[in-house]
């Protein structure tokens, strides 16, 4: 049954489908497909992808064609007769079908576009659609909108489709808009999933939508197929599947009804609706996700499209076309040959093809010109000075300047050697070191501290402190730099984190905005705040003070509509200054267009500087440590760098060496600002004693500045953070001359003089933004506070899969303490195909005892992220482990478990692991050196490779571990018992011993475990290495006798000779296969996971046992070779006791129910004594009754009513009232009958959005 269904019994898919693998055409891996189409006039098959590329490949054969690029994602392809279409984001554009551009069409309209259909085939009419609620008609022959519909019940098109009379629209909220195709007003709207439409087809009156909706919070893929009849508007029997949906389409066939269904996992099934019948199919893409699909005119071929830019045809034949009917397609002219010979009379032969002969006179029009053939003299440049020049005998030998250039090897200079080395000749300097103008249009060199600094991170437990401390000796931290936060975290280097919570009151420019018709004469004023001031460039030579004020004091005028004439004007703006904050930020605008030419100017006339040192080039040095650190006696010339060395601020200061020439700048140091009737007048010079005015003074901080690294041919794609070290609000401007500036450059951070700091050069360094501070403000001077993270993030932490059993005992446990140890270890999954990258997958912590869990936390990553290798071997993690659905671990996010490791560090425990600057690397987590114990420098030799945990936790105590696959909980637990045996090593005096003796053991064995039992690895240790002590031992440590190691090591070895026994005994008795877990736990967990896989181990070696490897588990079994052979007769009688033995259990099972439904019967049944007691109680209930009815017949009598008048007129009243209900009640069900004709909803739903309760046991 399985394999009719097309699964086999291991669960694969089967391909009955008839679909087979036909081409294959590779594609760019860093590029997906986001849509494929075939032409409908030609034999071609067309792709776009995420990167703009559009690409044509010919015949099923996949050849290429064409390709061009386009500006953006293309979102959907569509042909025409004479081109075919491109959607991207912002434009449509059409071009030839080899590639020429026919026109580009876009609208203020057209945002974020989406998708594109062309109703009928060829004809040239599409409908677009995108994230905007605008469906727009447009016409390809006359290149215009032919219409354009509003939706108003949709708030975007995701899809659109047609039917020939309808024009379908899908939108992000999970509706279908049924619209008339002449005027595209809304008829029907079908609510079809509970989120967005991934897709959706249609097919004369069928419909078919695949989508998503929210499950347990979060969105998650519909797995099923929703078919709708569009006659009735109703909804039909939907298509359950195994997957969930990528692409729903109708296949264009012979009969209809026939669709095909495409996930993401490259799982396709074909499906009939006719019988309900479907052929499931699977693409081989190597696991990489499908991202677009498409099916031939021909109906012969399918493609698919996925993630890594591929292309995979599957046909159902083997000479299948892509295009029955396809004209013929247009290909280059081949490459014209020149004939062998010809007949004079020949006329076929172009005569361009004959060889042009020798001229007559030697000479020919594409000679040069005999002036440009003159031999001249070319000045050669100067030897520069070297300074490693070593002498032997009468030859020097000195390193070869262009070594790492491509003229390496090259013996003589080319002319344009200067341009290949950028190099600076200050021959073209005055000699006050001005910039002349041979020098602008020329060469110069960009100082080596403002190219991008390279450096990576230490591997295998390298140090990386002595690295770091080559780039940065300041006490300043970078922050890291990517291509989201290129500018924005230069920025947030200025600026201290109690900047940072007030920085929209600091830094808001305070401007009035007064707008004033031209027409009318009327004014309006309008007050703006600005975070930050944008520089407007006019023409001209202005200062700089001059440039600040412009820009604040902006007027400007534009054609708008004025409310007080109703008639479009002529409006003039003005921008007047209220107040200035504390913190001016200016944006320099560089999307300007006199922004490059502006500062070009400017900078060439005003910036002044002495010259570099500019120092010879030098080989980059390894990031490996040397090992002989500061001893070393060839540090000057060793590839390996030093711990100490300061390699960086030395060649730093090498470039400062300043020659001759002073220092000028446009951009000044400081200025002073002051506002006069909303007009902000700045001036670079302290304002005279008799000017009233106030006038407040501001200082320049920090700039963010755009770096070139080569200046010949700028890439402007490096931004440089500059700021003050240290700010004090006294101070004058001669004073601030001499203070010292940070240049931050990713890591590297060097020490500059404000000069430095303020020099600009348009060739290689623009300022991005720049920020004054106002002098007599405190801003810049505000103390660093940091909230601390309260112990409400362990009470609170809940796992993503809505169980908190694992976490609920945790809540209740006490958090360790200052100086309390703890065990961590985290594992890690990769999010690359190279594994470059890995993200956490796993924290684990336990406490000092190893018992009681801290944290075992299961992290799921960001939306979006693919986990290409969980890494199972290495870190124990299975692909179910993080899936919020099926997972039945502690599931979190990263921040959660980040602010539970900050607050253990807050705490102040001491975390105790192995490898843990790894670990808390990868985690992002910086711990105080005196809070971390990592025991894989604890048992180190300086200088030495790193010892496993694995090898450590054999030799040391005994243990294997690691064996099919890593356990987080179980490392940390192992790193804590190393910790604990360190201190004793340490107490005992014999722990030099101990690290050498593992080097040694290491060495011999390869530094791999011994296939023996555990304790025949752990050889003794002694001072000489060469007698053998007579004391027990325990992981090579002496132990007494009457210690209590040594007492503990007698019990573990009567423990471990006890499993050795009963486990094989066991499995004997049991005859079945187990694995070691599976023992483990029917002992009762009475012994440890490792003695019980060595109990299995020895039982196999000795010949009990048996082991097979089923998956990747190790399952065990007894041994049927060494079982009694029985007989036919032993068997009959087995046979017999067996029956005889069934209907002895059965007829006691029998008798047991009965006992057993007698004894149910007697525990309902109260006791004796509770009901005397209940006897008791009743006596004093039918006393209390007596008196109320005394006292109700007193009552009565001093009334003078008669009981049974009062009794009648009660039940009269009675009735009265349940006839009044019973007619409410039928007024109320017509209401909400009537209500229930015009919508489609249950009627429990409808009672539950009007408000209705139900009474209980009342049926709906």
């Amino acid at each position: 049954m399985m394999e009719a269904q097309g699964i086999d019994p291991e669960g694969e898919w089967i391909n009955t489908s008839g679909w087979n693998y036909y081409a294959f055409a590779q594609g760019n891996s860093l590029s997906s497909l986001t849509y494929a189409h075939f032409d409908n006039f030609e034999d071609r098959l067309w792709t776009g992808s995420e990167t703009g590329r559009v690409v044509s490949y010919t015949s099923a054969a996949c050849q290429r064609h064409t390709a061009f690029v386009q500006a953006g994602p293309i979102r959907a392809i569509e042909t025409f007769e004479g081109g075919v279409l491109s959607l991207t984001p912002n434009l449509l554009r059409a071009q030839t079908r080899s590639g020429l551009p026919l026109f580009t069409y876009s609208s203020d309209k057209m945002t974020s576009m989406l998708c594109m259909h062309q109703p009928t085939e060829g004809m040239g009419l599409v409908y677009l659609g995108g994230e905007s609620p605008n469906l727009i008609h447009f016409d390809v022959e006359s290149q215009r909108e032919l219409r354009m519909a509003t939706l108003t019940q949709q708030k975007d098109v995701c899809v659109v489709r047609t039917n020939g009379k309808s024009v379908l629209t899908a939108d992000s909220d999970g509706n279908i808009g049924v619209r008339d195709i002449n005027s595209l007003e809304n008829c029907r709207m079908l609510k079809c999933h509970g989120g967005p439409i991934v897709d959706f087809d249609v097919a004369g009156n069928q419909l078919i939508t695949c989508g998503a909706s929210f499950r347990a919070g979060s969105m998650h893929g519909d797995p099923y197929v929703k078919i709708y009849d569009l006659r009735m508007f109703r909804h039909l029997p939907p298509i359950p599947l195994s997957f969930s949906p990528l692409i729903s389409r109708f296949l264009p066939s012979y009969t209809m009804g026939k669709i095909i269904l495409v996930s993401q996992m490259c799982q396709v099934h074909l499906h009939d609706l006719n019988d309900n019948s479907g052929m499931p199919l699977v693409i081989e893409t190597g696991g990489i996700p499908l991202t677009a699909f498409a099916f031939s005119p021909s109906r012969q071929v399918m493609a698919f499209g996925d993630a890594a830019g591929n292309t995979h045809l599957y046909a159902d034949r083997e000479d299948a076309v892509l295009n029955e009917n396809a004209v013929q397609s247009e290909y280059a002219d081949m490459m014209a040959v020149h004939p062998l010979s010809f007949g004079i009379d020949d006329v076929s032969h172009s005569l361009a093809s004959i060889p042009l002969p020798f001229s007559y006179d030697d000479s020919y029009l594409s000679d040069w010109p005999e002036e440009y053939c003159e031999y001249a003299y070319r000045k050669a440049r100067p030897l520069p000075e070297y300074t490693g020049v070593r002498s032997h005998h009468t030859v020097q030998y000195a390193t070869n300047p262009r070594a790492g250039t491509p003229l390496a090897r090259f013996h003589l200079c080319p002319y344009d050697l200067e341009k290949r080395e950028v190099k600076e000749d200050w021959s073209s300097r005055d000699s006050d070191g001005v910039q002349t103008e041979e020098e602008v249009e020329g060469l110069v060199a960009v100082p080596r501290f403002y190219r991008p600094c390279v450096w990576k991170q230490a591997i295998k437990g390298g140090d990386e402190t002595p690295s770091l401390l080559r780039f940065n000796r300041t006490s300043r931290v970078p922050i890291e730099y990517n291509n989201g936060a290129n500018f924005a975290n230069p920025l947030i280097q200025h600026l201290s984190p109690a900047d940072l919570s007030h920085l929209t009151s600091m830094t808001s420019f305070a401007l009035t905005t007064n707008t004033r018709c031209i027409r009318c004469s009327s004014v309006k004023s309008e007050g703006t705040d600005l975070p930050f001031l944008k520089i407007s460039y006019p023409n001209g030579d202005p200062s700089f003070c001059s440039l600040l004020e412009k820009s604040m004091n902006g007027r400007k005028s534009k054609q708008a509509e004025c409310t007080e004439c109703d008639t479009t004007t002529r409006i003039e703006e003005t921008l007047r200054v209220r107040c200035l904050p504390p913190l001016l930020f200016f944006d320099a605008n560089p999307t300007h267009s006199n922004y490059a030419s502006f500062w070009k100017n400017m900078l060439t006339k005003c910036e002044r500087r002495p010259k570099y040192a500019n120092p010879p080039q030098e080989a980059e040095k390894s990031e490996k440590v040397c090992r002989w650190g500061d001893d070393c006696r060839n540090r000057s010339s060793c590839k390996y760098a030093h711990g100490s060395a300061i390699e960086w601020e030395e060649e730093c200061k090498r470039w400062m060496e300043e020659g001759a020439g002073s220092w000028s700048h446009y951009v000044p140091r400081r200025f002073y600002a002051r506002i006069s009737g909303g007009i902000a007048a700045l001036q670079e010079h302290e304002p005279d004693s008799n000017d009233t005015t106030e006038s407040n003074a501001y200082d320049l901080v920090a700039v963010v500045c755009v770096v070139s690294d080569d200046a010949t041919a700028p890439s402007w794609k490096y931004v440089v953070a500059e700021c003050m070290e240290e700010w004090s609000a006294e101070g004058t401007p001669e004073s601030d001359a001499s203070k010292t500036w940070l240049i931050i450059n990713g890591i590297a951070i060097c020490r500059v003089s404000q000069d430095e700091a303020l020099h600009f050069d348009h060739r290689w360094k623009l300022p991005l933004v720049m920020v004054y501070s106002k002098r007599k403000s405190l801003v810049m001077t505000a103390t660093e506070s940091r909230m601390s993270i309260p112990l409400e993030v362990f009470a609170r932490d809940s796992s993503l899969t809505g169980n908190d059993d694992l976490v609920r005992e945790r809540r209740l446990l006490d958090l360790p303490k200052k100086g309390d140890i703890v065990g961590i270890d985290a594992e890690f999954i990769s999010m690359s195909k190279d594994g470059s990258k890995k993200c956490v997958g796993r924290v684990s912590v336990v406490d000092a005892s190893g018992e009681q869990i801290i944290m075992d936390d299961y992290i799921v990553g960001i939306d979006g992220e693919i986990v290409h290798d969980y890494l199972t071997q290495y870190s124990g993690i299975m692909e179910h482990d993080l899936c919020r659905i099926r997972s039945t671990k502690h599931l979190t996010t990263l921040k959660a478990s980040y602010v539970k490791l900050l607050h253990l560090i807050e705490r102040g425990v001491i975390f105790v692991g192995h490898a843990l600057f790894n670990d808390f690397s990868m985690l992002n987590i910086h711990v105080p050196n005196d809070q971390v114990r990592d025991t894989v420098q604890l048992f180190r030799l300086p200088q030495q490779r790193l010892i496993s945990l694995q090898f450590l936790a054999f030799h040391l105590l005994d243990l294997k571990i690691q064996e099919s696959t890593h356990d987080s909980v179980e490392d940390a637990r192992v790193s804590l018992q190393l910790f604990r045996k360190w201190q004793q090593l340490q107490e005992a005096g014999t722990l030099d011993s101990t690290i050498r003796w593992l080097y040694e053991e290491g060495k011999v064995a390869n530094w791999r475990l011994s296939t023996g039992s555990i304790g025949s690895n752990s050889l003794p240790i002694t001072s000489s290495r060469e007698s053998l002590p007579t004391t027990p031992t325990k992981g090579g440590t002496p132990v007494k006798e009457d210690s209590p190691m040594s007492k503990s090591a007698a019990a573990k070895a009567e423990l471990e000779a006890k499993a050795l026994t009963v486990v094989p005994e066991y499995m004997v008795e049991q005859n079945r296969p187990y694995s070691a877990i599976d023992v483990y736990n029917n002992l009762r967990q009475e012994y440890g996971k490792t003695l019980v896989v060595k109990a299995l181990e020895h039982g196999v070696s000795i010949g009990v046992l048996k082991e097979k490897l089923l998956s990747k588990q190790k399952i065990f079994y007894a041994n049927q070779d060494r079982l009694p052979v029985a007989d036919e007769a032993t068997l009959a009688l087995l046979d017999k006791s067996i029956a005889e033995r069934s209907e002895t259990y059965a007829s006691l099972s029998a008798k047991y129910k009965i006992v057993h439904t007698e004894l149910a019967s007697l525990r309902s049944e109260e006791t004796t004594t509770r009901l005397e007691e209940m006897v008791e109680e009743s006596k004093a209930e039918i006393l209390r009754l007596k008196d109320r009815v005394q006292l109700l017949e007193v009552a009565r009598a001093s009334t003078g009513v008669d009981a049974e008048t009062e009794a009648r007129d009660m039940l009269a009243k009675e009735m009265g009232l349940q006839k009044a209900a019973v007619k409410r009640k039928r007024m109320a069900c017509d209401i909400i009958d009537a209500i229930r004709e015009g919508s489609n909803m249950p009627k429990k739903q409808l009672f539950d959005s009007i408000g209705l309760e139900i009474a209980e046991g009342e049926k709906v």
